[in-house]
């Protein structure tokens, strides 16, 4: 391959990794939906943190909590939403009322980062976005 080649040098920069300097945001606009960290929404009447993320046919819901730009010199971008996800694996993190409707307790938590397999950042291409309401009768409980 040619040095000049765009993709070689693409290869070239995905190789020696990103730079050591990272762009961190509160905002990020992607397939005509705008996220925003939960911080950025708390002072806002509009609610943009919420994310849904299908892995291997499983939903999994989170809240955006940083928004960070990986540079790999130029060369290319890449957006990143670290999230805090509901452990769906037990039931109290996420269940159906009797109507249907999808509750999620985020009091329940997986892929906090503790451990290098519970990754809890998403390329933001994979985020579908959803809408949470609170439960007035459970602090920690929101529905879909």
């Amino acid at each position: 391959m040619e040095a000049n080649n765009p993709r070689s040098k693409l290869l070239r920069a995905l190789f020696h990794g990103p730079n050591c300097m990272a762009k961190r945001m509160k905002a990020f606009t992607i397939n005509g939906y705008r996220f925003h960290t939960e911080a950025r929404d708390k002072s806002k009447i509009t609610q943009n943190y919420g994310v849904m993320v299908e892995v291997e046919g499983k939903p999994y819901y989170g809240k955006i909590n940083d928004i960070i730009e990986l540079d790999y010199f130029s060369e290319c971008k890449v957006v990143l939403f670290r999230c805090d996800w509901v452990d769906i694996r037990l039931s109290r993190g996420r269940k159906e009322d009797k109507r249907g409707f999808t509750l999620l307790n985020f009091a329940h938590k997986i892929h906090t980062g503790n451990a290098l397999k519970d990754d809890p950042y998403i390329l933001t291409s994979q985020a579908c976005q959803v809408f949470y309401v609170e439960d007035e009768k459970d602090k920690d409980g929101h529905m879909l």
